[in-house]
C-alpha cells in the first residue's frame, strides 16, 4: 500500500467519528485498521505529519488516547495525485486505488470518470515514432489465456490475437482455410491425417514454430490427465509425430471425419513445446504478443514477424475497472469527430439448468415445468436489459422461442408445483451474474418457489466440485464460428454441464445422438440437434433464457472495424485516420 493507501483508509474509517477533523484514536486501533504492526504504523504515521496530510497529538500517560486531525479532505487531496499518476503512465496505479478502498460518493464519481477518459485510441510517442494505441477497459478480471482453460467471450478473444491454429474455419462459406498449415490430406477411412505446415513461422519469443510444436500441443492436449475441453475427441488419437520439420501425421483408432472442425479450434491453438503455456511467459504465433499480463491489466504489442499480415495498431492496453460498462464498449479518440453505434453479436446463450444428479424437488419433471413457466424470458430482457437480447427456448442458435406470456396459466403453474409435491423448501441457485439471479429468485417467488442464491466468479464457476452442488445453475456458453461443433464440444467435453448435471441415461442419449453424427456424412448438424433440442424440451432439462450483443462506439477516424464471433472488435485490423482527412 502507498502513503496515499494509508491515509484513505484512516479518512474513510475515521473522520466520520471526528470533532472539528479531529479524533481519539490510538496506536493500536489504526494498526489493526491497517493490517500492519503497530511499529510500521508510527512510521506511517511520521510520514502523513511530514506531508502534513495528519496532525498527530500523543496522548499523555498510560490509557489515554492520542488526538488525529485530517488536514486534507480526500476530495480536494486525491484527484491531483490521480492525475499525475496518469501522465507519467501509472494508470493500472489509478485504477487498483479506485478499486481498494470503498471512496465516497462523490470521490468514487470522480474518479471513475477520470479513469474513463483515460480508455480509447491515443499516440503515443516512443523515441522518434508515434504509436498508434488502443486502451479497452473490460467489467472482471480475466481468468486464463491458456487456450485450453478458455473461459469467456474476452478471454476468447484475446486468445485467438495472441495463438493462431492450425487450420482456419470460415463460416460465411463454410470451408476450411489454410493457416499455421498450408495443405493437409486424410487416408479415405479418415483414421490417418498430415499436416504441412507453413517454414518461417516464428512466436513470439523467438523460435520457429515445428512440426515439433504440434506434437507438443497434441500430446498435451491428448493425455488423460489433462481432461481439457477436446480430450473426448482425441482420446482415440493413437499417434501424433513429426515426420520431418514441417509435417505432421496423426493416427486415430477411430474414424475422424469432422477432424479440421475440432483443428480450428481455440483449444488447438499450437504452443511452443520448449514454454508450452506460462502465464508469466505467454508465446504465441498470432499477431499481437504479451508484455506484460496479470489479472488486471494486459499489454499487447504488434508482432513485426507475424506470418501474415501485421497489425496496424501498434499497442492494445486492456484494463480491469468497475467503470466498464458489460453491455458496450467505447473506441474512442479525443478531438471533435462524429460518432457512429455499431452492434455485435455473442455467439453464445444463457440458460438455466436443473441438477438431476443432486437429490431434490428440480428431480420432478412437474417441477421443472412450473419453474420453466414462470420464468417469462421476454419480460427478463425488458426488465434487465443491458446486453440481453433476442430470448430463446431452443438450444439451435437463431430458434425462436413460442414466447410463454399467457400460454400457460398462474393456476396451472400451481397445478404442476402441487403435483411435484414441493412444499416451499429452498433450492441452490448458482450463477455468475446476480442481476439476473435476483430477477428469477423474485420471478420464481411469484409462485411460492424459494431460491437462495449463490454468486461465484467465472473461474470457481468452471469447478465440477462448485458444480454439483447447485440445485440450478444459470450459466452461459460462448460459441466459436463454427457453431455446430460448439454445441457438440459443449454436450461432449469432460465435465461438461450434461455430464455434471444429467443423470446417466438423459447423459447417454445426448452423447449417443452425438457420436452417431460424428461417424455419419449423411446426417446433418441441423436434424442431430433438433433431436437433442427436443429432449431437452420435452423433459424440460434445459431452460433457454436469451443471447448476448454489444453495443459499441466508434468515432469517424477509426476504420478496419470488424466483429469476431465473441462480440468484440479485431484489433488486428483496426487503425486511425490521420486528422487532415
Amino acid at each position: 500500500m502507498t502513503l496515499l493507501d494509508y491515509y484513505t483508509e484512516l479518512y474513510i474509517h475515521l473522520f466520520h467519528k471526528a470533532v472539528h477533523s479531529e479524533v481519539e484514536v490510538s496506536i493500536r486501533d489504526i494498526s489493526v485498521l491497517l493490517v500492519c504492526s503497530e511499529r510500521y504504523t508510527k512510521t506511517v504515521l511520521r510520514e502523513l505529519e511530514t506531508k502534513k496530510w495528519i496532525s498527530w497529538k500523543p496522548g499523555s500517560g498510560r490509557g489515554h488516547k492520542s488526538k488525529m486531525s485530517f488536514n486534507q479532505s480526500l476530495n480536494v487531496l486525491v484527484p491531483p495525485i490521480l492525475l499525475k499518476a496518469i501522465k507519467t503512465d501509472h494508470l493500472e496505479k489509478v485504477i487498483l486505488f479506485s478499486k481498494s478502498h470503498d471512496l465516497p460518493e462523490k470521490l468514487a464519481k470522480n474518479c471513475q470518470a477520470l479513469i474513463k477518459q483515460q480508455f480509447g485510441f491515443l499516440t503515443e510517442r516512443e523515441d522518434k515514432l508515434f504509436l498508434d494505441v488502443l486502451r479497452v477497459p473490460i467489467a472482471r478480471p480475466l481468468v486464463t489465456l491458456d487456450p485450453a482453460h478458455a473461459v469467456g467471450a474476452t478471454e476468447a478473444s484475446l486468445i485467438h490475437q495472441i495463438y493462431e491454429p492450425l487450420v482456419l474455419y470460415n463460416s460465411k462459406n463454410r470451408n476450411f482455410e489454410p493457416n499455421i498449415a498450408h495443405a493437409w490430406e486424410t487416408s479415405q477411412d479418415s483414421k490417418k491425417w498430415i499436416f504441412y505446415l507453413r517454414k518461417d513461422v516464428k512466436f513470439h519469443h523467438g523460435k520457429e514454430l515445428t512440426a515439433g510444436d504440434v506434437v507438443y500441443t497434441f500430446q498435451r492436449l491428448s493425455t488423460s490427465k489433462s481432461q481439457l475441453s477436446c480430450f473426448w475427441y482425441l482420446k482415440s488419437l493413437v499417434s501424433v509425430k513429426a515426420v520431418n520439420r514441417y509435417t505432421v501425421q496423426l493416427i486415430f483408432s477411430e474414424t475422424k471425419t469432422h477432424l479440421l472442425h475440432f483443428i480450428a479450434t481455440i483449444p488447438l491453438a499450437i504452443l511452443p513445446s520448449d514454454v508450452g503455456f506460462d502465464s508469466s511467459n505467454i508465446s504465441g504465433s498470432g499477431p499481437f504478443r504479451v508484455c506484460s499480463y496479470d489479472q488486471n491489466h494486459l499489454l499487447l504489442e504488434r508482432f513485426s514477424n507475424y506470418f501474415k499480415e501485421r497489425a496496424l495498431l501498434d499497442k492494445v492496453e486492456i484494463y480491469f475497472t468497475r467503470s466498464a460498462n458489460h453491455s458496450r464498449r467505447d473506441y474512442v479518440i479525443s478531438g471533435k469527430f462524429s460518432e457512429e453505434n455499431f452492434e455485435s453479436h455473442e455467439n453464445g446463450f444463457r440458460y438455466l439448468v436443473f441438477n438431476q444428479r443432486k437429490e431434490g424437488i428440480q428431480r420432478n419433471l412437474y417441477f421443472r415445468e412450473a419453474f420453466s413457466a414462470v420464468i417469462d424470458r421476454q419480460k427478463l430482457v425488458d426488465d434487465l436489459g443491458g446486453d440481453r437480447y433476442l430470448p430463446e427456448n431452443r438450444i439451435l442458435i437463431g430458434s425462436r422461442q413460442e414466447h410463454l406470456n399467457g400460454s400457460v396459466g398462474f393456476e396451472q403453474v400451481l397445478g404442476y408445483l402441487r403435483k411435484s409435491g414441493y412444499h416451499g423448501e429452498d433450492l441452490t441457485l448458482l450463477c455468475y451474474r446476480r442481476d439476473d439471479a435476483e430477477w428469477i429468485k423474485k420471478r420464481a417467488q411469484i409462485v411460492g418457489i424459494n431460491l437462495k442464491i449463490n454468486c461465484v466468479s467465472l473461474s470457481v464457476l468452471d469447478e465440477p466440485s462448485v458444480l454439483q452442488q447447485a440445485d440450478i445453475l444459470f450459466g452461459g456458453e460462448i460459441l466459436e464460428n463454427d457453431l455446430t461443433f460448439s454445441l457438440v464440444n459443449f454436450f461432449m467435453k469432460p465435465h461438461s454441464i450434461s455430464e455434471l448435471f444429467l443423470n446417466d441415461d438423459q447423459n447417454i442419449y445426448i452423447k449417443n445422438v452425438i457420436k452417431h453424427f460424428l461417424v455419419s456424412d449423411g446426417l446433418s448438424s441441423l436434424r442431430c440437434f433438433k433431436k437433442i433440442e427436443q429432449y431437452l424440451i420435452r423433459n424440460h432439462l434445459f431452460c433457454h433464457l436469451y443471447n448476448v450483443r454489444k453495443k459499441q462506439l466508434f468515432q469517424s477516424v477509426v476504420s478496419g472495424i470488424n466483429f469476431d464471433e465473441y462480440g468484440w472488435a479485431d484489433f488486428s485490423k483496426l487503425w486511425i485516420k490521420p486528422e487532415s482527412q
